[in-house]
């Protein structure tokens, strides 16, 4: 079972909510920029400010450091709450493409964006998970 990128889906969630890069680093410290790394058995988010590490919060694991960037990032509690269920809805999607994958269902009998001829979709499951 391959396992499921969560940088790759924060950085996607935030790429199509109009967020530039120059705002985040998923891979380390950047510079003015608000970032996420792994420290030992912990990933760690902070605010990197002239050479320095302002953390935000040490993380148990990779999924609550992508939370909690993008808690750093949004602007307020409504834009936290949209860009959280983007990037849930999102990781959802991948569980349930390595499912299918898994299970040996071929992508022609299935969608996870919406309706598709002679499929099942799964665009409203998402939605209540």
């Amino acid at each position: 079972m391959r396992r499921i990128n969560l940088k790759e889906i924060l950085r996607q969630t935030l790429e199509n909510a109009g967020i530039s890069e120059s705002y985040y680093s998923i891979k380390g410290y950047k510079e003015g920029a608000t970032c996420m790394e792994k420290t030992g058995k912990v990933y760690v988010v902070y605010d990197a400010k002239r050479a320095e590490k302002y953390i935000h919060k040490e993380c148990k694991n990779e999924l609550e450091a992508c939370k909690e960037m993008i808690r750093s990032i949004a602007k307020n509690n409504e834009d936290f709450q949209i860009l959280s269920q983007e990037f849930f809805d999102a990781r959802a999607k991948e569980v349930l493409k390595q499912v299918f994958d898994n299970e040996g269902i071929p992508q022609q009998y299935y969608s996870l964006e919406g309706y598709v001829e002679e499929a099942v979709c799964i665009e409203k499951i998402i939605k209540t998970i």
